[in-house]
């Protein structure tokens, strides 16, 4: 006996227009971020994959009805960012209209959505063949640290290098035997603290390391028997005080400044 042949699923039907008054929001979504509208904006004007991505809207709603739509709006459910990034610019909305994306679905769709992580990112770029990231990669397995630590000192902690970063626009700017040699040297401490990977920590050490001066031997000889004088602050001129209280403990001759 046959059995009955499995029914083939519809595919999906993606519109397009620009006619942004058909389309109305609901409370039930999350609340709009201006933020992140201007985020969402930054990457349409970067490449505007909207046709490859539609909203997400519910059929024809008749309580939404007006002159210019007499048969009702469309409540959108997912992309309402999106949406309005698109109406700024005054592009054209492609939508899908889904009879299975209820309303009460919208914060569990919402809460399962994973963002791309810094390790995504560094995956993405390593696999095209990013030289940039390929060396970075390295640095990352070698340090240890956090990639938000290890991308601002490799940047030089310039404003707007974490996005650089996931806009595939990493660049390192220090010297590599430089940079090496810096991660080594931050690493040492982790012998007497538990927070050396800390931004604020890893901030201080930078300044302290290029102090006129500054001697590492002698510093982690110091750190034997005074470290736990480094107390834990956000503040890296806080540890950058302390630091230099240790390095010129007992000193016998002229003091080294740190700052």
């Amino acid at each position: 006996m046959a059995t009955p042949k499995e029914r083939k699923p519809k595919v999906p039907v993606i519109r397009v227009t620009k006619d942004y008054g058909l389309f109305t929001f609901t409370d039930e979504n999350r609340v709009i971020s201006t933020a992140h509208v201007n985020k969402v904006g930054r990457e349409v004007d970067r490449k505007n994959l909207s046709q490859d991505s539609p909203i997400k809207v519910k059929p024809l709603d008749d309580k939404y009805a007006d002159e210019e739509h007499p048969k009702g709006k469309h409540i959108i459910v997912e992309g309402q960012h999106t949406y309005l990034a698109l109406v700024d610019r005054r592009e054209w909305i492609f939508y899908q209209i889904t009879e299975t994306f209820d309303i009460e679905d919208i914060s569990h769709f919402n809460s399962v959505r994973k963002n791309w992580s810094f390790d995504d990112y560094l995956s993405s770029y390593c696999k095209k063949g990013i030289n940039a990231y390929k060396v970075y990669a390295g640095f990352k397995k070698r340090s240890g640290w956090a990639h938000s630590n290890l991308i601002l000192m490799l940047m030089g902690n310039n404003s707007g290098a974490l996005q650089a970063f996931k806009d595939g626009k990493f660049k390192i700017r220090m010297d590599i035997s430089e940079a090496n040699q810096l991660v080594e040297m931050v690493n040492d401490f982790g012998h007497y603290l538990d927070f050396y990977k800390t931004r604020a920590f890893i901030k201080a050490c930078t300044v302290m390391f290029r102090a006129h001066g500054y001697n590492h031997k002698k510093m982690l000889g110091k750190m034997d028997y005074l470290s736990t004088r480094v107390l834990k602050s956000v503040y890296w001129d806080d540890y950058l005080k302390q630091l230099e209280a240790i390095f010129n403990y007992k000193a016998q001759g002229r003091t080294v400044r740190f700052y």
